[in-house]
């Protein structure tokens, strides 16, 4: 085999001193009148390299120097397999090829002095290069099985494998079954095909990928590797969007309220493959049914500001190597504006099962119940049943009441707790709104005692509504086996209330249980206590502990009650709300 390269020089040459002729006194010496001595050759010696007769890879380093006691280095002959040149470098980094694998070469180094003596013994070494041919094996985006189904574009990564003695470069190249033709051997890994490829698209039907790889030495892999694919021009990529309203979660509907400002729909796309190989070459949108982008690999995400109230569409489409097409992937949301021009609505939060004794009718007395009290006082109402209507939301109308009371006559039910974003956003945009039924704070809460809902490092968000919006600093609750609440001393202009008995849903009980206690945050002026717990037999642990309180601030308005309406004798239930409506600005 033939030598093949001599890489990466680097200069070290190697100075002799001169020596410096004396003067005596002050005469000169001519140079006629000293005797001229004979040049002595320089020497040569090999520092470092294979060991002589060794075997050793094909892709070596070796150094060398010389040596002039009367002179000084210019160079070195340099004879490698019989090749000949002059260098100035004390070392090089040689290729040889060995594509046969063990191969015999031979260098020698000859140093040349000043006056052009040249070592009449070069250094010499000899020693057999040796080359492991690679191995190859192939990566595919997703680890496909062998036999995937491909698209008509496709990407395959052609790897060197188990070929521990190579130099720095590799070439490859493939062909599409046996019987077709071998590329060119190119100094790419990645082989694409395209609509812009030069390599074109995958012919459809059943194929093989077959790639090889060669190594720096020109030894080829003997065994090829073979990947099946069986490819389809009809496959296509599947585009998905989605969107956040002002970094939160639009509601199931998709639809949000719309707020005085911000207003920001943050849109993010993705693309997917249900076949293998395949890569995207951009992906285009549209808004509100617009002109569409052109194709970009640059945008993922868009952030849309100022969003108008309305109804909107979102639209993506992707593209592949093949220049096919996704179906269009649509995100349509609304932003609301709350007119809260329509009075009251009453989001029945429940089954109503402790709202009549078993078999419990609960939601058809609930109703009925609500419905006395506030067609008396002359209310315009509506009333939502969550289980019979799904979740309220934007959309399904509840910016368009100025006040909504969320009941719960039935505690294991309550879904209160799952709904805080909406809650906090019906009361940012200045809505009203009266908690009242069975442990609904503690429900909230998640857990009970609380002693402070103070905000933390721990507090959840759930624990930063309840002191945020409801202005309440602490909460505890009854055990459910004391039936100790017998009703409610009014507080600040609030008039008492008290249990109606026959519709204790536990017959023979002298009050209600579980009962959320709480406390006011002392740091709002705006938030008042309301009601006082009365206990059945004076237990000092509960009486007289805050049951109800309102806040009634400039940005929002909020009525909590720890214990249910329903359950209250109607005549005073209808007093206390009336009370809470004239707080709230309804009546």
């Amino acid at each position: 085999m033939k030598f093949l390269k001599f890489l990466n020089p680097r200069l070290r040459s190697t100075t002799a001193v001169l020596g410096v002729l004396a003067l005596a006194g002050c005469s000169v010496l001519d140079p006629a009148d000293s005797q001229k001595t004979s040049n002595t050759p320089p020497e040569t010696q090999i520092t470092s390299g294979p060991k002589q007769g060794a075997t050793a890879s094909y892709f070596v380093t070796i150094a060398w120097k010389g040596e002039d006691g009367d002179g000084v280095i210019k160079g070195f002959n340099l004879t490698v397999d019989g090749q000949t040149f002059f260098t100035t470098n004390t070392d090089s980094t040689f290729k040889f090829t060995a594509a046969n694998q063990d191969e015999q070469h031979s260098l020698s180094v000859a140093a040349v002095d000043n006056e052009d003596a040249v070592d009449a013994s070069p250094a010499t070494l000899s020693f057999t290069a040796t080359n492991q041919a690679p191995n190859t094996a192939l990566e595919i985006e997703g680890n496909p099985a062998p036999g995937a189904t491909f698209g008509r574009g496709g990407v395959f990564k052609i790897v060197p494998i188990d070929d521990s003695d190579n130099g720095p470069e590799y070439s490859y190249r493939f062909k599409i079954d046996d019987n077709g033709q071998w590329s060119q051997w190119l100094n790419t890994e990645v082989i694409e095909f395209s609509t812009t490829s030069s390599f074109g698209l995958l012919p459809e039907g059943a194929h093989k990928f077959i790639a090889q790889v060669r190594d720096a030495a020109q030894a080829v892999d003997p065994t090829p590797v073979e990947f099946p694919i069986v490819v389809s021009g009809t496959v296509k990529p599947t585009a998905a969007v989605t969107a956040l309203f002002n970094s939160q979660a639009f509601y199931e509907d998709r639809s949000a309220f719309s707020f005085a400002s911000g207003n920001t729909v943050a849109v993010s796309w993705s693309v997917s493959y249900n076949y293998a190989g395949a890569r995207s070459t951009g992906s285009r949108y549209r808004i509100d049914g617009g002109a569409w982008t052109n194709y970009s690999t640059e945008v993922s995400s868009l952030n849309l500001t100022n969003v108008t109230p309305g109804a909107h569409t979102f639209e993506v489409q992707y593209r592949d190597l093949a220049g096919i097409e996704s179906d269009i992937a649509l995100f349509d949301y609304e932003i609301v504006t709350p007119t809260k021009d329509q009075g009251i609505l009453v989001i029945d939060d429940g089954n109503g099962q402790f709202a009549g004794r078993p078999p419990a009718t609960g939601d058809a007395n609930a109703d009925a119940y609500y419905t006395q009290i506030l067609t008396a006082l002359g209310a315009r109402f509506t009333l939502y049943d969550i289980l019979a209507q799904g979740n309220p939301t934007p959309k399904r109308g509840m910016g368009k009441y100025s006040t909504v009371i969320w009941a719960s006559d039935e505690a294991p039910f309550a879904i209160l707790q799952r709904q805080l974003q909406l809650a906090t956003d019906y009361l940012n945009v200045g809505g009203k709104m009266w908690i009242v039924g069975w442990r609904a704070i503690n429900q909230i809460a998640g857990t009970t005692p609380v002693a402070s809902f103070a905000p933390n490092a721990n507090s959840t968000a759930a624990q930063l509504f309840i002191w945020n919006y409801l202005k309440i600093a602490s909460t505890r609750q009854t055990p459910g086996n004391v039936f100790e609440f017998t009703g409610a001393t009014g507080q600040n202009g609030h008039p008492n209330v008290n249990v109606d008995n026959p519709k204790n849903p536990i017959p023979g009980r002298n009050g209600l249980s579980p009962i959320d206690l709480l406390t006011v945050r002392s740091d709002v002026p705006a938030a008042q206590p309301i009601y006082a717990f009365n206990t059945f037999s004076g237990n000092a642990e509960y009486q007289d502990g805050i049951v109800g309180m309102k806040y009634l601030g400039t940005d929002f308005r909020v009525v909590v009650f720890g214990f249910p309406l329903y359950h209250l004798k109607a005549a005073e239930a209808q007093a206390a709300t009336q009370k809470i409506l004239q707080d709230l600005g309804e009546i």
